[in-house]
């Protein structure tokens, strides 16, 4: 047996009323509906006899509704409990994405915890208004979490990839990616995939790696790369943001190798290697020429 709203196959039984109500979503399954009714005969043998409702045993249900008010008072009843419980249960769904919510975010820390606590409630509402739409059947919590946190921090700018959000929920990269894309057409937010924060994100890694210092550094850089990747035609991902800050540390002294950035941006070695080369050959310059210039040359002289 399934559930006719979300169908789960998690039933709870109640004595008392003896119905099967959804565990997932509160649905009271009816499978035999009937009513006995009390046979009462009027006048002698032979003549007509009528069926009456007298209230014990049961009522008539016919198309015109229930004409018992026993029954009536118990539908009602029914109905007020199904509607009490369907609310104790999007509570206790809401409790339990919110314990899995604060595990993941709590992997993104910031100095301001505004922006976090902001990031946390766009979620939550967008958590409210797809599970009162019954649009999040199929997915697990850590999916769910997972999809909407990545939707949320694009939304809001953070240069966080689908390899981190993945990382920290323990569900697969392209798990993460087919859920947050269904949902954000849902709620008709599918442009904030291609809107990518390439300046913070080449910031945000950059000063992990290396401090407030080279964040600055990154910054200066990285609005010139992103202009340049796409007139270009290059596709703006890790690698492109890896091979900024390899171009950066070059062009600015900092002594962080390929392999060092690569382990932070959580991109090939030989990958940023080639993309380098590519990005030279476009400008007309070669790699070693990068370690006589300065970040003004560069920006002033290559484009």
């Amino acid at each position: 047996m399934k559930c006719k709203e979300c169908n789960s196959k998690e039933f709870e039984y109640d004595d008392r009323l003896q119905q099967n109500s959804c565990v997932e979503c509160g649905f009271i399954m009816v499978e035999s509906p009937f009513e006995e009714t009390v046979s009462v005969r009027l006048g002698q043998m032979g003549e007509d006899m009528r069926v009456s409702d007298k209230g014990t045993l049961g009522s008539l249900i016919s198309d015109g509704g229930v004409e018992s008010k026993h029954l009536r008072r118990a539908i009602r009843t029914t109905r007020s409990k199904k509607e009490t419980k369907l609310y104790h249960r999007n509570n206790e769904r809401q409790a339990r994405f919110y314990s899995i919510l604060k595990v993941l975010l709590s992997n993104y820390s910031t100095s301001d915890s505004s922006s976090i606590e902001l990031i946390k409630q766009d979620i939550l509402t967008y958590f409210r208004r797809l599970d009162t739409q019954h649009k999040l059947r199929g997915y697990s919590n850590d999916e769910r979490a997972a999809a909407l946190s990545y939707i949320v921090f694009r939304e809001h700018g953070w240069p966080v990839s689908l390899h981190s959000i993945s990382k920290h929920s323990d569900v697969p990269r392209k798990k993460v990616s087919k859920v947050a894309k269904t949902l954000a057409k849902v709620m008709g937010k599918s442009t904030v995939f291609t809107q990518v924060p390439f300046v913070s994100w080449c910031e945000r890694e950059a000063n992990i790696l290396g401090g407030e210092e080279f964040g600055i550094s990154a910054i200066n850089i990285a609005p010139v790369m992103q202009k340049f990747y796409l007139d270009y035609g290059f596709s703006i991902t890790r690698v492109q943001v890896a091979t900024t800050l390899y171009m950066c540390s070059l062009l600015c002294g900092y002594k962080y190798t390929q392999n060092d950035i690569g382990n932070q941006v959580n991109a090939c070695q030989v990958s940023i290697r080639e993309n380098v080369k590519k990005v030279c050959k476009q400008l007309g310059i070669k790699r070693d020429d990068l370690l006589l210039m300065n970040l003004d040359d560069f920006i002033n002289g290559a484009f």
